[in-house]
């Protein structure tokens, strides 16, 4: 790990102790929502980015911070090859869920350690720069991420933006501008503005395309008056947002995910955004 920041090495510590989390779900993405509610969410997020990149059965795919496996297995039917990165403990999870699908090929590593002479036609990375928290680190990492992307190829970010960049340590929202102490802290995401990341990928040579919430609101999370409130919300909301539904979930997705998010960006709220960039000829 000679290649990477403080923060990145404690960031593969840090999901390596959430191995747990991704045990009972291929579809979790460290939400912590019921199976039945994040494989709904991994259908409305994959659907969308396969909508928007309209995947070749000859491409080449680069998953990036794989997790337990669930951009991989979703689209190694539509792609000719997968490579699935994920350097935590979780790897094991991702290397035995991917097995039966042979064109799936997994390595124990992070991306900053990973080397290539090939290009790839799509590469998704998810909650990965989020934990990045030297500047410097984030733009070598996407400058590596655009160079492995092949010509007319589609880079995936899904990251949480805010209008104003903040960052968020274990329990507690900040400005971006104060100084984390990565040694007292168990949990942190760097929330960056959407523009940022817009402004780095122009800068080697890739051209944002679209951009969308990853989902509706399910106020899976919300708190109501009384914990006895809350479980039976929490319980209801797991039965009725399921795939039995998803038609139905589709279209409220469709009809509210653009203006959640623009309120959620008018609220300088931390909101969770896939952007997609495409490297221009």
């Amino acid at each position: 790990m000679s290649h990477m920041a403080p923060s990145s090495r404690k960031s593969i510590m840090l999901w390596s102790a959430k191995r747990g989390l991704f045990e009972p779900s291929v579809y979790e993405s460290g939400g912590q929502y019921p199976r039945e509610i994040a494989e709904v969410i991994n259908a409305l997020e994959t659907t969308s980015v396969i909508n928007v990149v309209r995947p070749e059965p000859h491409w080449r795919m680069l998953d990036v911070g794989a997790g337990g496996g669930r951009w991989s297995i979703s689209l190694a039917g539509r792609v000719g090859s997968v490579t699935a990165l994920e350097p935590s403990a979780i790897f094991d999870l991702l290397e035995a869920r991917t097995a039966p699908l042979k064109n799936i090929v997994c390595y124990r590593k992070a991306f900053q350690e990973f080397e290539s002479s090939t290009e790839f036609n799509l590469i998704i990375i998810s909650g990965v720069l989020m934990y990045i928290l030297e500047p410097a680190e984030l733009e070598k990492f996407l400058e590596k991420a655009i160079g492995l992307t092949a010509e007319a190829g589609f880079l995936v970010l899904r990251e949480p933006v805010a209008r104003c960049g903040q960052c968020f340590t274990d329990t507690t929202y900040r400005s971006s501008s104060d100084k984390i102490e990565l040694d007292n802290c168990k949990y942190w995401e760097i929330i960056r503005p959407e523009a940022g990341y817009e402004s780095l990928c122009g800068r080697y040579g890739l051209k944002k395309i679209c951009s969308f919430p990853s989902h509706a609101p399910f106020f899976y999370h919300a708190n109501l008056p009384s914990a006895s409130m809350t479980k039976l919300f929490r319980l209801c909301a797991s039965k009725v947002i399921c795939t039995r539904n998803l038609s139905l979930i589709d279209a409220y997705n469709r009809l509210f995910r653009g203006i959640y998010g623009r309120l959620r960006h008018l609220m300088n709220s931390r909101s969770m955004r896939i952007m997609i960039f495409t490297k221009m000829p």
